[in-house]
């Protein structure tokens, strides 16, 4: 598995046992924090492609897991509907370009 191929959601084994969770964050891009929640954080820009740490060996990458997450009936459909609406807002712009142009 390459660095690359994380995504959020799934859990970071590092050398020296501990886990993480791989997450997105919004200033420093997709990152890792502890699981236990003590609110440390690692950014995966100090990882090589190959998931080994730049500085230290004990926060290697050695394993990853990912749990497929379900989504109720009720998160398909609130999915469905944004997909429509992005549809709709992509037609719309369209016509509004047609009308413009007229």
């Amino acid at each position: 598995m390459k660095k690359s191929d994380l995504k959020p959601g799934m859990i970071v084994t590092y050398r020296n046992g501990r886990q993480r969770e791989v997450y997105l964050d919004s200033y420093r891009g997709l990152s890792t924090r502890f699981i236990n929640s003590y609110g440390h954080s690692m950014s995966l820009k100090d990882y090589s492609d190959d998931l080994t740490f730049k500085e230290k060996t004990d926060f290697d990458i050695v394993e990853v897991t990912w749990k497929r997450v379900e989504k109720t009936p009720k998160e398909l459909e609130i999915e469905a509907v944004r997909v429509e609406m992005e549809a709709l807002t992509k037609r719309l712009k369209k016509l509004f370009k047609c009308l413009l142009n007229i």
